[in-house]
């Protein structure tokens, strides 16, 4: 008499360690994989990204695309994008205090603050002063329009050791550019210097970078008074590059989207707080 199930249990018993073996040996290549994949991000010196304080603006800051400090007077000044006004933040609260009209709407992309004047950068490479009125308003004062031949412009910050404002472009000249130029406007004698005062290497960002992302393009950028280096953000690729004044590479960190959703604006207190 033939056992039915005997001859069932033979059977089944070697395809269950097979698909045991299996599915143990698809985890490990899962897990390998996952190993391989992981990059442990990390923030620059002095900094800890992973602790960052959060605060909740007003809603009509929805898109901040320029801030400045302004040691001056104490507060922070914020250019939203699209829209026609200036805002003066308090410095604890963040709370606005002030909102000058700058006239027109239009693409403003940076601020920056020097002996207490604003200075706005539109994307279309036009740089303005931002002016008292004679009746008690605020008024935008052309200054400059940069070479059109760029891509637009999205990053100004002021090099105190040129006197200079410091305009970026975004992505060179032409799309396959290796290089990004940077412009000086020198506030108290010769204006615009048409020549780049200094160029960013794509190239070395792409070596320093802790993982593979789309090309550098600047959306911000300021000076770290401690460091005397240069922070740029970079929206589209997701990264912080830290160069020396001289626009020479010498860091690249990760920006998580979670964290940094779209990183368009920064700036440094005289105590190097970012």
């Amino acid at each position: 008499m033939i056992n039915v199930n005997k001859i069932s249990r033979r059977k089944i018993l070697p395809i269950q360690i097979l698909l045991q073996g299996l599915s143990i040996f698809g985890m490990v290549i899962l897990l390998s994989a996952c190993r391989r994949k992981m990059i442990v991000l990390k923030s620059p010196p002095h900094y800890n990204f992973s602790n960052p304080e959060i605060m909740k603006l007003d809603n009509k800051l929805k898109e901040i695309s320029g801030i400045a400090w302004d040691k001056k007077r104490d507060v922070f000044f914020a250019s939203q994008d699209n829209a026609d006004k200036l805002f003066v933040l308090e410095r604890d609260t963040k709370n606005i205090i002030q909102a000058d009209n700058l006239g027109d709407k239009g693409a403003y992309s940076d601020v920056v603050v020097v002996d207490s004047i604003p200075y706005i950068l539109r994307s279309d490479g036009v740089l303005f002063k931002c002016a008292t009125s004679s009746i008690g308003g605020s008024a935008l004062i052309e200054l400059a329009k940069l070479p059109s031949e760029e891509n637009g412009f999205e990053s100004m910050f002021y090099d105190l050791s040129r006197k200079a404002l410091i305009i970026i472009g975004k992505t060179g000249p032409t799309e396959n550019d290796d290089k990004i130029n940077a412009y000086a406007y020198y506030i108290d004698s010769i204006g615009l210097d048409r020549k780049p005062v200094f160029q960013i290497d794509k190239r070395i960002v792409e070596q320093l970078a802790p993982r593979k992302s789309s090309e550098l393009e600047p959306t911000a950028a300021a000076v770290n008074p401690l460091q005397q280096k240069i922070y740029i953000l970079s929206s589209s690729s997701r990264q912080l590059v830290i160069t020396d004044m001289n626009g020479k590479p010498e860091g690249v960190y990760v920006l998580i989207s979670g964290m940094f959703p779209d990183p368009t604006g920064i700036c440094f207190q005289k105590d190097g707080g970012m």
